[in-house]
């Protein structure tokens, strides 16, 4: 089992159950990607992408977009969220791409 950044995003938001299954959204419930509608989760990538973002910052900016109140609703942490973001931030670094910084 790979542990590198994309490996990681990779569980985070998809699985199969076995290995000639098709590769499907996770449905996992205590990973934060399902609960994410698909403008959240792309504002989580987004988030995750500016490499120069503290989890501080992340946190905020999260917390800024009402993640906090799903967080609550969920019972998946709002670290497990900013967890998310940093594994986009760790696999663009794999794939040695990042957004300009704003």
């Amino acid at each position: 089992r790979r542990e590198d950044g994309l490996s990681r995003l990779h569980r985070q938001l998809f699985f199969a159950p076995c290995h000639e299954a098709p590769i499907r959204r996770t449905r996992n419930a205590s990973l934060p990607a399902t609960h994410l509608t698909p403008e959240l989760l792309g504002h989580v990538a987004g988030i995750g992408l500016l490499t120069a973002a503290s989890d501080d910052a992340i946190h905020t900016r999260l917390r800024e977009l009402g993640v906090a109140q799903l967080a609550r609703q969920t019972g998946v942490s709002i670290t497990r969220f900013v967890g998310l973001a940093k594994d986009f931030r760790a696999a663009a670094v794999l794939a040695e791409w990042s957004m300009p910084q704003l």
